[in-house]
């Protein structure tokens, strides 16, 4: 999973760093709720945006986890705009991408700057998804791969066939806009 905040750069540009900082740290901290109450973890973090892996600790169900800690994620947001319009005028969007797939998860870095991450075409493919939120309009994106795994589980707004920068033809992206309420089991 890879969200990102869209129009950072003049949120970003209008306030002071410390602000920035604290803005940052307190929607982190809420995105980072929303990921662990699905048994994902942050992978890393990248200016405003984050990658989060799932079936990492839990391999049940990873891409329906993932889209349900992005839908939370969206919930997140929606609480912490009131903070923000009140303090800085300004609202937050979020934009999140998924891709289901094959990667080597390992630690990477030196001494004490170690962390636990993943490294493959399906973390390239994830984030270009993100970024295809912008071409496509929407805010929730997620592959053909992820969807076979959620098929009738979620929500579908559509689906867009998207070139994706570094990828080759055309990609069949689908926009999720919710949860299927499922019978208990």
């Amino acid at each position: 999973l890879f969200a990102d905040i869209s129009q950072y750069t003049p949120f970003a540009e209008a306030l002071p760093p410390y602000d920035i900082i604290h803005v940052l740290n307190r929607y982190f901290y809420l995105m980072g709720q929303a990921i662990r109450l699905n048994s994902g973890t942050i992978s890393d973090y990248v200016g405003d945006g984050l990658m989060a892996l799932f079936g990492v600790d839990d391999s049940t169900h990873p891409a329906l986890r993932a889209v349900k800690a992005g839908l939370e994620m969206f919930k997140a947001v929606e609480k912490l705009n009131p903070y923000l319009e009140t303090m800085y005028d300004r609202r937050f969007q979020i934009r999140i991408g998924i891709h289901f797939g094959e990667v080597v998860v390992g630690t990477i870095g030196i001494a004490s700057m170690k962390k636990v991450t993943a490294i493959g075409d399906a973390v390239n493919f994830a984030s270009r998804i993100e970024t295809a939120n912008k071409e496509a309009d929407t805010s929730f994106l997620i592959s053909e791969d992820t969807y076979a795994q959620v098929r009738g589980k979620v929500y579908v707004n559509r689906c867009v066939r998207l070139p994706l920068k570094g990828k080759s033809g055309e990609h069949a992206l689908y926009e999720v806009t919710g949860l299927r309420e499922m019978p208990p089991t």
